[in-house]
């Protein structure tokens, strides 16, 4: 068993400057190590995302949300280079599913009057995802370890509340600490016979 604790940045795609787009993101991920290839996690991220309009005069929104996941994680240390307990780094893809719900959508309410936002919710909304990523855990010890970690959320395109006739995207850019529990690795023994 795992649990992971991670912060940094998001970044919601729009139609605005690209700077005005960056926010802040966290995690904390729950997961299991089936084998030294294959592990699971189940997770919590979100905080803010962000869209705007760029007019003659640029708005810009902020709203919040948290995404519920669960993701496949693969050890590409261990899938092609053997597995070793005590392997420094170890590079890890993962993909999964999830639900995103968005709230506190104030801003681009109130922008609103000023301008048309075809696909404006008001209270809450709620899509599911699906993302991708990659990251990297750096062993301090046996227990603790650094992550990074770069993920990809696809998203409905009602997500930043504007119609762009194709999908909303949430990227992340995380750095947190890994505690792991349990067991790390059996010492092999030999048989007399």
């Amino acid at each position: 068993w795992f649990i992971q604790g991670q912060g940094g940045v998001g970044y919601t795609i729009g139609e605005t400057k690209k700077l005005d787009l960056f926010s802040p993101a966290a995690a904390l991920n729950v997961g299991y190590q089936i084998s030294p290839v294959w592990a699971v996690r189940l997770g919590a991220s979100g905080w803010e995302g962000r869209g705007g309009f760029p007019t003659s005069t640029l708005y810009n929104y902020d709203f919040n949300y948290v995404q519920g996941n669960i993701d496949a994680l693969i050890n590409l240390g261990n899938l092609f280079g053997g597995y070793r307990y005590d392997r420094t780094w170890n590079w890890y893809a993962l993909a999964g599913l999830g639900v995103n719900y968005a709230f506190d959508n104030s801003e681009a309410v109130h922008m609103a009057k000023k301008h048309v936002m075809q696909y404006l919710w008001h209270d809450r909304f709620v899509s599911p995802a699906g993302r991708v990523g990659a990251g990297l855990d750096l062993r301090i010890t046996d227990r603790i370890g650094f992550n990074l970690e770069v993920n990809a959320n696809i998203l409905s395109d009602h997500f930043n509340s504007k119609k762009a006739e194709n999908a909303d995207w949430q990227f992340n850019i995380l750095a947190g600490v890994s505690v792991s529990f349990g067991k790390k690795h059996r010492e092999s023994k030999v048989w007399a016979a």
